[in-house]
């Protein structure tokens, strides 16, 4: 094989990795919570009897979002007994519920401490400021929110992370002043999952 070819090939690959390194970690878009989630009429009220809330929305058709759930997962075990969770799925009006039964959304439901929410249009997600699959918001019992972003600290990776690391500071005690993070997702507002 010629050495030039050889050269074309090595440069492509490396490109490729490069290309794909930069996407994992490249956050998605982000907004802002509400101030109060308390008189957001739009909210269910069962999670005023839990010491935490925590909100995250998804988009059923995005491969990055099981490791978000796999680090709520974690975050729910951990504080089984003070935080709960409403989880909006992400669903076009003008598709049918089958649309966002997919096996991300399935692996939500067998998690304990978690309220599945049809998010029509993902309306709900836009009342909490999430604009990225796998952002969360973390309310206190008053509706305060102390936390906003993501749980993952890559695209598709689970493991130790900044966003995770947050929560569970605000959740000890050891930190009460608002933060936020990246979210790496797929935009919640696209069909497809992929990047709008």
């Amino acid at each position: 094989m010629p050495l030039r070819t050889v050269l074309l090939w090595a440069l492509c690959v490396g490109a490729s990795f490069i290309a794909l390194a930069v996407y994992s970690k490249t956050p998605g878009p982000t907004g802002s919570p509400p101030i109060d989630a308390e008189s957001d009429a739009g909210s269910p009220s069962a999670w005023r009897s839990s010491a935490w809330r925590i909100v995250m929305a998804i988009h059923p058709q995005c491969s990055c979002t099981g490791a978000s759930l796999v680090e709520l997962r974690r975050l729910l075990t951990r504080y089984d007994d003070r935080l709960t969770c409403e989880l909006y799925v992400y669903r076009p009006s003008d598709k049918s519920a089958d649309w966002s039964d997919s096996a991300i959304v399935r692996t939500a439901r067998r998690t304990p401490g978690v309220t599945i929410i049809d998010d029509l249009d993902g309306a709900g997600a836009r009342r909490y400021g999430i604009a990225t699959s796998g952002g969360v918001v973390l309310y206190d019992s008053n509706g305060v929110p102390h936390y906003h972003g993501g749980v993952t600290g890559s695209r598709g990776h689970e493991g130790a992370n900044a966003g995770s690391h947050a929560v569970v500071s605000v959740l000890d005690g050891a930190d009460e002043s608002p933060s936020s993070r990246p979210t790496y997702g797929c935009s919640l507002f696209s069909t497809s999952g992929d990047e709008a």
